[in-house]
């Protein structure tokens, strides 16, 4: 599938590999023109299990019951008041690569969670498009914060 159709797409694919600086803003820009609450992560934070769900914390308002663990990102991720009322949510993981590299087994389960919250999303009715972006060239480069 084009980068250009991926957020107005109805259905799978629900996660997009995106290699230019230039796709991915043309699909924050569509998916902010299209009423999508859009949440940039920065890949260069996300290392391990704890840092991955700090970034997450830190970029969302995540609910007090937030326990830092796979299964609390998960439920608030299908929680509609986290996400809002919004027309979708297209959330863009800069640095993907980084996280893949650092902590192979800990992004394998996050791609899993993204596909159950989007699948959760996709079988309400009506349908409520939660797309993921990787973004795994150019910049954020590996960062402390």
């Amino acid at each position: 599938m084009a980068a250009k159709d991926f957020v107005t797409h109805a259905g799978p694919p629900e996660i997009l590999r995106v290699k230019s600086e230039k796709e991915w803003l043309k699909l924050k820009e569509k998916a902010g023109k299209a009423g999508y609450l859009v949440v940039e992560l920065n890949g260069g934070r996300m290392r391990d299990k704890t840092t991955i769900l700090d970034e997450f914390e830190s970029r969302m308002t995540l609910p007090d019951y937030f326990g830092g663990n796979w299964e609390a990102l998960e439920e608030c991720l299908t929680d509609p008041s986290v996400i809002g009322k919004v027309k979708g949510c297209l959330l863009i993981i800069r640095g993907a690569d980084l996280v893949a590299e650092s902590a192979p087994e800990d992004y394998e389960e996050l791609l899993d969670i993204l596909l159950e919250v989007s699948r959760h999303w996709g079988g309400q009715r009506p349908a409520f498009p939660f797309k993921t972006a990787l973004i795994s060239e150019g910049p954020p480069k590996r960062t402390e914060e």
